[in-house]
């Protein structure tokens, strides 16, 4: 592997947080309908696809799996929109046997950090499909005996879920995610992925949070 220099170009990952950001205050004048979300999700990660165009340099040979333990924090515009960010860390993700042959005392661990904006089929009812996409960016760090290695680069993000409400303005559900990335940091970066699984657990808080939970549970629309 290549030692990271750093992404070779910036993204817009901070312009869309700033819309975000606006998009949140041009709501405020529905104050009781913008609620705040805060969610902890914890799931597996498989690795797929290729970390450069080198023959036979798949990401499953430095890492083929991680157990990623992430945040999600956003605004819910009218129920039914959410948009925020998302952060992921595995902080001791699996080795992969290319790494493995180069020395002892291995160690992996990945990062993902972006923005997301998702879709609520059901909000106020008991089971509320969701799906969403975002783009943000990727670290992972590799060592071992030999030395140590890092790369960087962006990634898109899909996925979607099931939230179900456990008690006013709380829900849990399961999650199924990929990301579709290129460590740009390499000089001949390639596609590679993540398939993503997990369960996550978020609470809602603000000005129409109690209404929503009040009206979960009689599988009502809104």
């Amino acid at each position: 592997m290549n030692v990271a220099r750093g992404m070779r170009r910036g993204t817009p990952l901070g312009a869309m947080l700033v819309a975000v950001i606006a998009l949140a205050s041009a709501t405020t004048h529905a104050s009781d309908r913008l609620q705040f979300e805060a969610a902890g999700r914890a799931g597996f990660g498989l690795a797929l696809g290729n970390v450069d165009t080198a023959p036979g340099d798949r990401l499953d040979q430095t890492s083929p799996g991680m157990v990623p333990f992430g945040i999600d924090f956003g605004v819910r515009l009218q129920s039914r929109w959410r948009a925020g960010a998302y952060f992921d860390f595995a902080p001791a993700a699996f080795v992969g046997d290319a790494l493995k042959r180069l020395g002892s005392g291995n160690a992996v661990r990945v990062a993902r950090f972006g923005g997301e904006a998702a879709y609520h089929l059901r909000p106020e009812g008991p089971f509320d499909p969701w799906f969403g996409a975002g783009f943000g960016a990727e670290w992972l760090w590799a060592a071992n005996s030999a030395g140590s290695t890092s790369l960087s680069g962006v990634e898109m993000l899909l996925e979607g879920g099931l939230d179900m409400p456990f008690a006013p303005e709380w829900s849990w559900g399961p999650f199924v995610g990929a990301t579709f990335g290129a460590y740009t940091s390499l000089p001949n970066p390639d596609v590679h992925e993540w398939a993503l699984v997990g369960v996550r657990v978020v609470a809602l808080f603000g000005g129409g949070a109690s209404a929503q939970a009040s009206g979960r549970g009689d599988g009502s629309d809104p």
